[in-house]
């Protein structure tokens, strides 16, 4: 059991981290608010900055940003689109699964490192609860699939106390369909000859996880 101190020593520094963070979104909103940009255009912006840099540079920021990500509130689906129209596919889909997961690896961080601060989730309930900490994988993996908020998941999982192993399956094999779906569309719309390659993977992964999930089910 954690001594008193150490308990007021971490939900003060859960206190202070969430008042900076609230600061920085709310002066990011207002940035915002007075800049010209629009939602739909910010992978194009995304890609025009990062192309600046030289592509071997720029798979480096790419990844920094995967990770602080869920801080910012980015959306992944727009992360995953600016890596697409950045890279050639087959990177395209290594940088942005790789900056995917640290990302959720973060989320999900946060959130575990939060709760024991202010107490039980209350937004989620016991049954819910109980659900995802004896079926982690399955349900981080059909969360995941069913293509849920990305982010409102790993803080949910996070704030759940899910086991990190079967949360961070659960995310790599559930996100990567969707996440090679979308890059699928952008190499089909880029060069014709990794589309087919990109779909076949996608199905295969799905497959392959819903039948390895089925057997290791059964076998309990």
């Amino acid at each position: 059991m954690p001594l008193a101190g150490e308990v007021l020593l971490h939900r003060r520094l859960a206190r202070a981290f969430a008042l900076v963070w609230t600061l920085v979104l709310v002066m990011g909103a207002v940035a915002w608010l007075h800049s010209d940009m629009v939602l739909v255009n910010l992978p194009g912006f995304l890609q025009s900055e990062l192309v600046r840099f030289g592509r071997p540079l720029a798979a480096v920021i790419y990844l920094l940003i995967g990770a602080v990500r869920p801080l910012v509130l980015l959306p992944a689906s727009i992360y995953v689109i600016a890596g697409g129209m950045l890279f050639s596919p087959p990177v395209a889909a290594v940088l942005a699964i790789s900056g995917i997961n640290v990302g959720a690896w973060v989320g999900y961080g946060l959130a575990s490192w939060w709760m024991p601060a202010h107490g039980k989730p209350q937004l989620l309930s016991v049954n819910w609860l109980t659900y995802l900490r004896e079926k982690a994988l399955p349900a981080v993996f059909a969360m995941r699939l069913a293509a849920l908020p990305f982010d409102l998941v790993s803080i949910g999982c996070g704030l759940a106390r899910v086991g990190w192993r079967p949360y961070a399956l659960g995310t790599l094999f559930g996100a990567l369909p969707s996440l090679l779906i979308i890059l699928f569309v952008m190499g089909a719309l880029n060069d014709a000859g990794h589309r087919y390659m990109f779909l076949g993977a996608a199905l295969l992964v799905v497959i392959a996880t819903v039948i390895s999930m089925r057997r290791a089910g059964s076998g309990r």
